[in-house]
C-alpha cells in the first residue's frame, strides 16, 4: 500500500523471473578449459536466466556465463581478482544473490562472505544424519497357540508374562544429507546445491510499479506480512528497467522509504 492505496502486485518464487546472480567458488583452480564438467553442472542455472560466474582461490574468476556462452571461451579469458572483492561485487549485485562454495578452504572465507551475502551453499559432503526405522513388531506369549490361531514368538526371552506386547525393536542408519546449519546451507554435491538454488522455498521477488509523479515516489510503501510462525525477514528494493526504457543501469538506487509490518 501507499498513502492508503492498494498497489497491483505480483510475487514470483525462487524459480521467477527475478533478478539471480550466483558465484561458483570451485574446488579446483580454473585451468583446464577443455573440461565442461564444472559447465555441465551449472547449466540448468544458465538456463533458467541466472546469471553464473566461476571463481577459484588462486585468484581467477570469469565473466558471466549465460545461455550463449562457451565455457572454453570464457575459462580462457578469466581474469585475477580477489575474493574479498567478489563478496563486494556479489553483494552490490540486485535482485537474489547466492554463493556457492566447493572447497576445503571454504571456513577460511565463510566469515567474511556471510556479512554480505544473503545466501551461501558449502559443497561439503552434506550433514551426519539418522534414520530409525520400526522392525516387525512380534508378538509374545509364554505359551505359543498350536491351534489354528496366530502364532506369537517371544522376542524379549523367557520371563516375561504379558501378552501380546509389542517388541518395539529399531534399528538406526546413519548417513549425509543437505541441510542448513548456522546459516549455511551444506550441500552433498554440486547438482544437490544447485537443486536446492533452482527451488528454495526462502526467496521472492515481489514486483509492483510505483506511480511516476514524483510526490507518489517520495511517499514510503506498506508491505505486510502475515505469518504462520515466528520468521526472520529480510527485505532489499532494487529497480529495474521498463520495456522499452533506453537507461541501460537495472541498479539504480530506489528512494522510495519503505515500512514492512509482520505478525501472525
Amino acid at each position: 500500500m501507499q498513502q492508503g492505496k492498494k498497489l497491483p502486485f505480483k510475487v514470483e518464487p525462487s524459480s521467477g523471473s527475478g533478478m539471480r546472480n550466483v558465484l561458483f567458488v570451485a574446488a579446483d583452480a580454473i585451468s583446464d578449459c577443455s573440461q565442461n564438467e564444472l559447465a555441465n553442472s551449472l547449466s540448468s542455472l544458465i538456463s533458467r536466466g541466472w546469471t553464473v560466474r566461476v571463481a577459484d582461490l588462486s585468484g581467477n574468476v570469469t565473466a558471466a556465463l549465460g545461455k550463449h556462452s562457451s565455457w572454453p571461451t570464457v575459462c580462457k579469458q578469466a581474469t585475477s581478482s580477489s575474493t574479498a572483492d567478489l563478496f563486494r561485487e556479489l553483494e552490490r549485485l540486485p535482485g537474489r544473490r547466492a554463493l556457492v562454495f566447493e572447497s576445503r578452504r571454504a571456513s577460511e572465507l565463510l566469515t567474511g562472505a556471510m556479512t554480505r551475502i544473503p545466501e551461501i551453499y558449502l559443497v561439503d559432503g552434506g550433514m551426519n544424519a539418522e534414520s530409525k526405522t520400526d522392525l516387525l513388531a512380534v508378538h509374545q506369549q509364554s505359551t505359543p497357540d498350536m491351534g489354528d490361531g496366530a502364532l506369537y514368538v517371544p522376542c524379549h526371552g523367557v520371563g516375561i508374562s504379558t501378552l501380546n506386547e509389542l517388541c518395539n525393536v529399531t534399528t538406526t542408519v546413519t548417513y549425509k544429507k543437505s541441510g542448513f546449519d548456522q546459516g549455511v546451507m551444506h550441500e552433498r554435491k554440486v547438482l544437490d546445491a544447485v537443486k536446492d538454488l533452482l527451488f528454495s522455498p526462502v526467496y521472492y521477488d515481489i514486483a509492483f510499479q510505483i506511480p511516476a509523479s514524483d510526490k507518489s515516489a517520495a511517499q514510503p510503501i506498506e508491505l505486510s506480512f502475515h505469518t504462520g510462525d515466528d520468521l526472520s525477514v529480510s527485505i532489499e528494493m532494487y529497480a529495474v528497467k521498463t520495456s522499452g526504457s533506453e537507461e541501460e543501469d537495472v541498479r539504480r538506487k530506489v528512494t522510495t522509504p519503505l515500512v514492512v509490518h509482520t505478525r501472525q
